[in-house]
């Protein structure tokens, strides 16, 4: 009897820290009011680079906000201009391969990109549109329809492996009255859009949009500067912005990474934190209060070591291309790139602009002095050592 009382007192122990754990406690707090020791993550030390010439054409023209869209994959690297619809695909080292253009209203067009991603074993493309995903092949030839259910938006979306995207789910947030799911994560198959909600519950949620009034107008700003979901290689990190927990999303296993403190409820009005990189055991994240007093919002920046527990401010110093140490504006949230990477782009005029200052040294300097004014953006790959 007292065994059996024993194991009975065991076992709800067990599963009163496996609840504790889903709930987010028992994890490690992070205070986000204090201010974060300025750090630089210095490239000599700590990072590899890799310079990526995207060829010119007459075809192949990028505007300035393609490079921000960039999916880097072991043999590809893929973009779109977002307001003419034309995908492009490179190689992995640059060389123009297949452009295509499928905007339009037919049954296999898309209305406008919101996210592009490239599946390489498949040699697929992906792109997300208002309620549906289009499938094509690497040279723009239509493949399948996904449909996204009339409750669904989704707001983010990475390749997870090769049966499913992952996606965020970001449909009523912000509208007063109506429902929204306390589930906003799921796996989206490639095969026939089939939804698998990830076993994660989020509630009292909140999304981008503030509204406010400005010299007598009232106004919808949209806090992108942060976002619910990054990748890194196999690993995703969940972040809803109503959320005090921080998670990993790792082989079909949710593991809680941090809790935030005072939690996102505690201000008034409330605060949002999201994720914008994952490097390593090294989270960047930004917390923003849902409030205009100036310009634009208030952010307070942040990473966090997984490994150590230590809580900085975090800032990747390029002193290996530049004379004076460059801060590389570090966000992943709309990029899908190889694990422990994270890129910046330079356009022509603003690289030789700082070469002319005497800014640029090395093979930065060199390609700076080489590369037309109507040149594609130079893409610039920063990889962590392990």
């Amino acid at each position: 009897m007292k065994k059996t009382m024993l194991m009975a007192m065991v076992l709800l122990a067990c599963l009163g820290a496996l609840a504790q754990n889903k709930t987010g406690k028992n994890v490690p707090e992070v205070d986000v009011t204090q201010a974060k020791r300025f750090a630089p993550l210095k490239v000599s030390e700590k990072a590899t680079v890799e310079f990526i010439p995207l060829e010119t054409n007459a075809d192949f023209l990028l505007d300035r906000v393609a490079g921000a869209l960039i999916n880097v994959t072991e043999n590809y690297i893929v973009t779109v201009n977002i307001t003419e619809g034309k995908l492009f695909v490179f190689s992995r080292q640059g060389k123009a391969l297949h452009t295509f253009c499928r905007k339009g209203q037919g049954p296999e067009e898309f209305v406008y990109p919101i996210a592009v991603r490239v599946d390489e074993k498949s040699k697929e493309i992906f792109v997300l549109d208002y309620q549906k995903v289009q499938v094509y092949s690497l040279t723009g030839k239509y493949k399948r329809s996904l449909n996204i259910p009339e409750n669904v938006k989704i707001g983010s979306m990475f390749n997870y492996d090769d049966k499913h995207l992952i996606c965020y789910d970001n449909h009523n947030l912000d509208r007063q009255g109506e429902k929204v799911t306390e589930q906003p994560f799921f796996l989206f198959s490639k095969k026939d859009g089939k939804i698998t909600r990830i076993p994660l519950t989020i509630q009292n949620r909140i999304g981008q949009s503030m509204y406010i009034e400005r010299d007598g107008k009232k106004m919808v700003v949209t806090m992108n500067n942060i976002a619910p979901m990054v990748k890194n290689g196999d690993e995703v990190v969940l972040s809803d912005m109503g959320s005090d927990v921080v998670y990993l999303y790792k082989k079909g296993k949710v593991t809680p990474l941090l809790k935030r403190n005072p939690g996102t409820m505690d201000f008034n009005p409330r605060s949002a934190m999201g994720i914008v990189l994952k490097l390593g055991d090294i989270v960047w994240l930004r917390e923003v209060k849902k409030e205009v007093k100036g310009p634009r919002p208030d952010i307070n920046m942040l990473t966090y070591d997984v490994a150590t527990g230590e809580v900085n401010n975090l800032v990747l110093w390029d002193d290996v291309n530049f004379t004076n140490p460059y801060s590389v504006q570090s966000r992943n949230e709309r990029q899908e790139l190889p694990y422990n990477c994270t890129a910046t782009n330079f356009q022509p005029d603003y690289l030789k602009k700082l070469n002319e200052q005497g800014r640029l040294t090395g093979r930065l300097k060199e390609l700076a002095e080489e590369m037309l004014e109507d040149d594609n953006p130079l893409l610039i790959l920063y990889k962590l050592k392990e």
